[in-house]
């Protein structure tokens, strides 16, 4: 990914490796909207040969921020969660799938650059020259829990990104559903419950709905003529933080063609 300048980075991994930092979380904590039917006693007899294949998506969301003044006054290590109006500068159309925004707040303009990965149901629903509104959630100093969305100015959702502990009775990130929205989500565990095993999470909007593994990929209808195409890298047993599960994930809002 390039970037410009000192540049704080923050992406998805295909795998929880380490979790510095993470909230100290209730395992029996519950996220608003988040519908939990999940069981460790599943039969192994009926574990899905899914739950021991290969995963089918590794996409990651990166995103760089030069200059955003009030994210960089909380990177003394405080935990920050911010929204700010942008343009769109450029999406790339050639190499690495970059989208360039240029964003101002309280007078201070300043650039984002998300590099979002090409999705097989067709191109991004926002082209060079279009408002958005840029929402982003993180932990601390470190980065490594942090969630990010990017919306029309009528809120309807483009983007979001996502490496996040998803119950959580930690209040700043008990609303996570709100990145998400208008999707709804609830999760079960075919695979069992050990540490590290996927879980898989149903994603609806309206009548159109996808099951996904962690380490699967699909879609849902986004509205007339656009749909959300979901990389669910990681939806797994937490094995860290205290947390219940684990999600990196990025859904995108797409032009099929």
């Amino acid at each position: 990914m390039k970037t410009r300048g000192a540049l704080r980075i923050g992406a998805t991994s295909a795998a929880l490796l380490a979790c510095t930092g993470c909230p100290q979380t209730d395992p029996d904590g519950s996220i608003e909207g988040m519908t939990d039917t999940a069981t460790s006693g599943t039969d192994t007899d009926d574990v899905p040969s899914a739950c021991m294949g290969p995963p089918q998506t590794q996409a990651e969301l990166a995103w760089a921020i030069d200059g955003w003044p009030s994210f960089d006054d909380a990177m003394g290590g405080f935990a920050f969660d911010g929204e700010v109006a942008c343009s769109v500068a450029g999406v790339a159309a050639d190499g690495p799938p970059e989208t360039a925004l240029d964003c101002e707040e309280e007078g201070t303009a300043f650039s984002v650059v998300l590099s979002v990965p090409e999705a097989a149901e067709g191109r991004p629903a926002w082209l060079e020259g279009d408002d958005v509104v840029l929402r982003l959630r993180t932990n601390d100093e470190e980065n490594d829990i942090w969630v990010l969305s990017m919306r029309r100015p009528s809120g309807e959702l483009l983007l979001t990104g996502l490496d996040s502990p998803t119950l959580s009775t930690d209040e700043f990130f008990s609303g996570v559903e709100v990145f998400l929205d208008p999707l709804e989500t609830s999760v079960s565990a075919p695979c069992g419950g050990a540490e590290g095993t996927p879980v898989e999470v149903l994603f609806l909007r309206g009548e159109s709905t996808v099951a996904l593994l962690g380490g699967e990929r699909g879609s849902v209808a986004a509205g007339e003529d656009e749909v959300f195409a979901i990389d669910l890298s990681v939806a797994e047993h937490a094995i860290c933080c205290s947390a219940t599960y684990w999600y990196t994930a990025v859904i995108q809002r797409v032009v099929p063609g």
